[in-house]
Order: C-alpha cells, then sequence, then structure tokens
C-alpha cells in the first residue's frame, strides 16, 4: 500500500536538512548536558526527546529504508500484541495523539494507504531512536554508568519501543480494514 508522493526530497537539500538538524540537535544536547550532566536521569528523558524531535525534523524516514518483510506483521505478532493487553498503550496514544495529527483515517481507499504510509514513517523514525538509544546505552554501561543506561533503556522502551509496537499493530490492523473494505466482507 506504498503511496507515490508523499515522501519526495532531492538528495541534496535532503543531506543539507539532515547535517543542519543534526548540527543544531547535537549543540542544543551538548548545552542541556553541560546544565545537568550525564548522570541525571532527566538526561536519559531528553536524549530521547531530542533524539525523536532530531528524527521528525531530518525527515529519517526519507533516507532510511527498511526490507518489505520488515513491514509484514504475522499472525504470532498479533497474537502477542493481545496477549500484552496493547490495545490500552494503543487507545492511550490515540486519545493523547499530540505529536502526529496525521495518524487519523478517513473512509475512502486512498486515506487507507495516506494512513498506512504515515504509520511506516512514524514506526521508522521510532525505529531509528530506539535503535541509536540503545547503542547509546550500551556505550554508557561499557563505561560503567549502570544508572544512566537504565535509564536510558527505560525511557527508550516508553518513549520508542511500545510506539513501535503499537504501529506494527495498527498496520495489522489497518490491512485487515483495507482487505475487508475490497473484497466486500
Amino acid at each position: 500500500m506504498k503511496v507515490k508522493g508523499l515522501v519526495h526530497t532531492s538528495f541534496p537539500w535532503l543531506l543539507l536538512r539532515v547535517v543542519g538538524v543534526t548540527g543544531i540537535m547535537g549543540f542544543v544536547l551538548w548545552f542541556f548536558l553541560r546544565g545537568t550532566g550525564v548522570e541525571r536521569i532527566s538526561f536519559a528523558f531528553w536524549v530521547n526527546v531530542f533524539l525523536m524531535l532530531w528524527a521528525t525534523l531530518a525527515r529519517v524516514n526519507a533516507w532510511v529504508h527498511l526490507p518489505e518483510r520488515y513491514w509484514r506483521v504475522h499472525n504470532r505478532e498479533v497474537r502477542l500484541y493481545r496477549a500484552l493487553r496493547l490495545r490500552y498503550a494503543q487507545r492511550f496514544l490515540a486519545r493523547y495523539n499530540l505529536f502526529n495529527p496525521r495518524l487519523r483515517s478517513g473512509r475512502k481507499p486512498r486515506d487507507l494507504a495516506v494512513l498506512d504510509q504515515e504509520i511506516r514513517d512514524a514506526e521508522t523514525g521510532h525505529l531509528v531512536v530506539l535503535v541509536l538509544v540503545g547503542v547509546l546505552a550500551i556505550l554508557a554501561l561499557c563505561q560503567g554508568r549502570v544508572r544512566l543506561a537504565l535509564a536510558l533503556t527505560g525511557f527508550n522502551g516508553l518513549l520508542n519501543g511500545i510506539p513501535v509496537v503499537v504501529q506494527r499493530y495498527n498496520r495489522a490492523r489497518l490491512r485487515r480494514i483495507y482487505l475487508r473494505r475490497n473484497t466486500g466482507f
């Protein structure tokens, strides 16, 4: 259900945007680090927030392309998500959707395709930040900063891990709706 024309940027402009946003966010994070110190739990929270803002502004979904097999959600996953009671997290995120108002659906098939692309974009951003913060947590653990590593991992799970899983679950539900509308069931 890929929709053409949603992600449209030329490479030089995209590279300039990524470098510029990375420089600005790096400076802001460095400035914040000087004020709070790396051992504070608030630092772990703000690293996650700043990296998510970076992923949004740099449009990581335009330059990170995951293989098609990643996007397939299997029945085992859906059963696991149901067993984990993921619907509660999903309802919470849907009710307080402050960050991405485009994650709403209309009634037309094109709206479903656009929603699928928006879900993929959001998931890609969260997945990139999940990996980056995971690397930072491993580096903190290697330096003997166990408290920082635990804080990074905890906030990473809450702010990026849960949204990735919710987006995967939403995509599976969206696929069922799309198939139901197209097959007449």
